[in-house]
Order: C-alpha cells, then structure tokens, then sequence
C-alpha cells in the first residue's frame, strides 16, 4: 500500500502492530484498497480528501452498501486516515445517521444495580471471587475482556483505585473503587486469590484467577452470569449490565467523563448511549401518552 509512514509500514501492519487481530487487519486492509482504488478513479490523493470528498465515497457506496455497512466503511477509514497522517481526519466525527447498534432497552438505576451486588452470596472462595468480579463490573465498569487482563499490580488499596490497562478496543484508565469493596478486595488478595491458585496450581499475576488451568475467565463468568440471573432475571448479559453503568454515568457526571471511565476511545461510542436514553424516554411518552 502506497505510504510514506515510518519505515514505509503498510496499512495491515500498522493495524496489527495497534493489537488487532489478524483475521480483522485483514478485512479492514481489505476495505482500505477499495476506497484506495476508488479515490484513484476519481483522480484524489488519499492523504489530501476532506469531508467533502468522503461524503462523495459515501454516496458511491450507498448504491451497493446498506447504511450499517457504510458505518462501518466509515470506522475503517478513522483508522485508514490516522494511518496516512491526514490532516484533520474527515472521518472523525462522521457517522451515518439512523444506524446504531441496538443497546438494550432495560436499563437498571443504580438502585437495582446495588440490589444485584448485595444479594450475591459471598460465603465461599468461588463466591467471594465472584463478587468481586461482579463488583468491578458494576462499579467500575470492567468488560468481560478486560477482567481477564487485570494484574494485581494494578490494584492500589491504599488510595481506592485500580488501573484499567488499555485494550484492543478501549483506552487505559484509572477508576476509584467504591468504600465497600476495599475490604472484600483485600480479602480476597490475602485469602482467597492464595487458595485459588493452589487449587490450581498456578503461579500467576493475573489479579482474578479461575481453578482451570488456563487465563479465560469464560467460564467463570457464564456460571456468575446464571447467578446474577437468578436476582434479577432481565439481565440478558454483562455488556447489558455495562450499558447501565454508564447510563448511569452520563446522567450523574456527564458525558466526557462517562467517556474517560467506560475507556471508549470516541466520544461517539458514549453518545449512543445518550441517544439511546433520549429514545426510550420518547417511546415512554408514547407509551403512556399516545394522544
């Protein structure tokens, strides 16, 4: 791919090298020399297109493409743009209207999210990881992902924050932990965590460890899921309950910090949740008052 970055670094490396996966590089280099061969017929530099030549690509694709797809043309080009170091990338703040993910309609208040965290039962070593586990989710806002990356290094007892490290998808950050989770959290460092790894036999410094012999937490949080379930059974999954933490956020501490906190990269990952709370509340008022 015709480039002058340093060390003449292609497209896919330099996506691979920012920690994606190669199956997706791939596709995303893929969609890249597309738009690369359509700038060329229509005689423009790749790193010289604005807003206005990019809404004309748009326009292109919109005969072959449905609006998802083109949102996600769109997405690739952020990163394609980055890449070539285009001045004031023109697909920074550009999204197709009328497209986005579907968010899960049940949001719970912090109310009901505090009822999940205290009726979980802690009183053996599965279940006190556990609760920390779900305790993060709730109150930090820690994806599946990120759990199974935490160490125990990032963890800060003496000043109440544990540092979230920065992902495939999301940014690094710093989060408080609430009061009650300080003592459960030490716990289970100098108890639980230790009888964890002898069951099975690890010597690790992943923070939450599971008795399998592997890093994947997956299992453990399938069971915790049918857990959670069980208190409240609207729980569809983590990602639902994540939505409301940060639901939750942008109501009570705006939208940019719900940003720096959820570790979304674009301040439009955290606006879909916004809209998406502007939408429930017109169907609400639809629902209830139709006339």
């Amino acid at each position: 791919m015709k480039n002058t970055n340093q060390k003449h670094q292609t497209f896919f490396d330099y996506l691979v090298a920012n920690r994606m996966s190669l199956a997706t590089a791939q596709k995303y280099d893929n969609q890249a020399k597309a738009f690369e061969k359509w700038a060329e017929h229509s005689f423009l530099n790749t790193k010289e297109i604005n807003y206005s030549d990019l809404l004309d690509y748009i326009n292109f694709c919109r005969h072959t493409c449905k609006p998802h797809t083109i949102n996600l043309k769109i997405a690739i080009l952020k990163h394609y743009f980055d890449f070539c170091q285009t001045p004031q990338n023109p697909a920074r703040e550009m999204l197709l209207k009328g497209v986005t993910k579907l968010l899960p309609k049940i949001r719970f208040s912090s109310e009901e999210i505090d009822h999940v965290y205290n009726q979980l039962d802690d009183y053996n070593w599965i279940k006190k990881r556990n609760k920390i586990i779900l305790g993060l989710v709730l109150y930090q806002g820690v994806n599946s992902k990120e759990l199974a990356q935490l160490k125990v290094e990032n963890l800060d007892l003496e000043k109440g924050k544990i540092y979230i490290p920065k992902g495939h998808k999301n940014n690094s950050r710093t989060v408080e932990l609430k009061a009650f989770q300080l003592l459960p959290m030490q716990d289970y460092l100098l108890k639980t965590r230790p009888v964890l790894l002898q069951k099975s036999n690890k010597k690790t410094d992943q923070l939450l460890v599971s008795t399998g012999k592997g890093t994947s937490l997956n299992n453990v949080l399938s069971r915790l899921l049918k857990e959670v379930k069980k208190i409240e059974p609207r729980v569809k999954s983590f990602q639902h309950l994540r939505a409301s933490v940060i639901t939750n956020w942008i109501k009570e501490k705006g939208l940019r910090q719900a940003q720096y906190l959820a570790g979304h990269r674009y301040v439009s990952s955290t606006e879909r949740y916004e809209v998406q709370t502007l939408e429930d509340l017109k169907n609400n008022i639809d629902f209830f008052h139709p006339f």
